[in-house]
């Protein structure tokens, strides 16, 4: 009975995610863009706060495997997060990048 409610949830809910495109999440979409064989996902790390209490910004970085992939500022961590996913998600992929490298 459990798997059958499974499917059907999967058939009402599968076509209207799709519908949403990319933007659903970027931290999702960016760990699964970085997923290989090891499964590492990107870190995100809080670099700077700054602004009155009332009115605090946040400023994050995201690494894949200790390379910088991008930074997001935001007036929550988890804005500044996504921010610094997106960013990171308009990038070119990293093996692009390194054959252009001579």
């Amino acid at each position: 009975m459990v798997d059958a409610a499974r499917v059907l949830c999967g058939l009402i809910a599968e076509p209207s995610l799709k519908d949403l495109g990319p933007d659903l999440d970027p931290k999702s979409e960016l760990q699964g863009a970085t997923a290989g064989a090891k499964r590492n996902r990107p870190s995100y790390e809080l670099v700077e706060t700054g602004g009155p209490a009332h009115d605090r910004w946040f400023r994050v970085e995201v690494r894949h495997q200790g390379v910088l992939l991008g930074e997001g500022r935001g007036k929550s961590k988890r804005a500044a997060e996504r921010a610094a996913a997106v960013q990171a998600l308009a990038q070119p992929p990293r093996a692009e990048i390194e054959e252009l490298q001579p």
